[in-house]
Order: C-alpha cells, then sequence, then structure tokens
C-alpha cells in the first residue's frame, strides 16, 4: 500500500493534469517576434520576472489561461512548426492569431 493512499483526503494527480496556468510571454521590440509557451502552478507575474532575470531582452505577458501540463503539451504540438527552441516558437500569424483566440477563450483554428 502506498504511504500517499494512507494520508486522509490525499488524491495521486496523473501526470499533466495538475491545474495551473498556461502561460504566453513575448520578447521583441517594438513588435512581438517570439512568444513562450509555459505552464507554472504558481504566480504567471512570478514566473515572468523569474524568466526576464535570465533574459538580456525585454519580456511581456501577453496573457495567460487557466490549464494544464497536458494542455501546455498540446499547444507545444500544435505549433511545432513555428518552434524555434524548447517552449519557444516565432510569433508569426498562425501562432499569434491562435494566442489571441485562446486568451480570448475561442477554440484554437
Amino acid at each position: 500500500m502506498s504511504r500517499k493512499r494512507e494520508i486522509p483526503g490525499w488524491t495521486e494527480t496523473p501526470f499533466g493534469m495538475a491545474e495551473g496556468f498556461v502561460y504566453f510571454i513575448g520578447i521583441g521590440s517594438p513588435y512581438v517576434t517570439h512568444v513562450k509557451i509555459g505552464f507554472t502552478a504558481g504566480d504567471p507575474a512570478a514566473r515572468l520576472a523569474s524568466l526576464q532575470t535570465g533574459c538580456p531582452f525585454k519580456m511581456e505577458m501577453l496573457g495567460f489561461v487557466f490549464g494544464t501540463k497536458s494542455q501546455e503539451a498540446e499547444l507545444h504540438h500544435v505549433f511545432s512548426d513555428s518552434r524555434c527552441m524548447g517552449e519557444w516558437f516565432e510569433f508569426e500569424p498562425f501562432v499569434e492569431t491562435n494566442v489571441r483566440h485562446i486568451l480570448e477563450g475561442r477554440d484554437v483554428a
């Protein structure tokens, strides 16, 4: 028997189902050229501040939505043709349009 099961009220969350925020952080001036699509279980503003520390360019929070790690991974797959490296994507028209749709609560095209 798992020790976790011995703790009253403990529930195991399947991988990728932890709730938090899927965020979209842009970089580029004067127009956004790249976007980081990430997940945090904490405060998205704190995540931006943490990332900004290691980046020589000004970053901006484009927005965030309530979501899961699995949803973040799904977006990485949808936008894979625009991936630069890691969680960074070119903010080309397909990505830009769909990020805006997500932030407005609409479906990805």
